[in-house]
């Protein structure tokens, strides 16, 4: 019986808002959230591939359109309970995307 082993990496608010902001800019400022949702997943799955750590770590959840980053979800879509990261650089533009509203700054 294979024995599978989980890890619990404690959720980044800032490097989520930074690597989403990053996306945002190289996309030409706004992008559809489930398309910013797979990248980041895309990206989370290669850093624990190459280096053993994520980028912005939470928990995952298997959803109808594939996996997320439930915390992720969470600050994209209620910007009433998003993380204090987010706030001034990352809005909802319509119903379905975010926008770059202004650079990401880590101070």
């Amino acid at each position: 019986m294979a024995i599978r082993k989980h890890f619990l990496f404690p959720y980044r608010a800032d490097k989520a808002a930074e690597a989403v902001a990053y996306l945002l800019k190289k996309c030409g400022g706004t992008k559809e959230y489930i398309w910013l949702l797979k990248a980041l997943y895309f990206a989370e799955r290669e850093s624990l591939r190459k280096y053993g750590r994520p980028i912005i770590g939470g928990q995952y959840y298997s959803m109808e359109f594939g996996p997320v980053m439930g915390s992720v979800l969470t600050d994209m879509k209620e910007e009433a309970n998003r993380s204090e990261a987010w706030n001034g650089v990352i809005e909802r533009h319509l119903d379905y995307e975010l926008r770059l509203v202004s650079e990401y700054n880590p101070d």
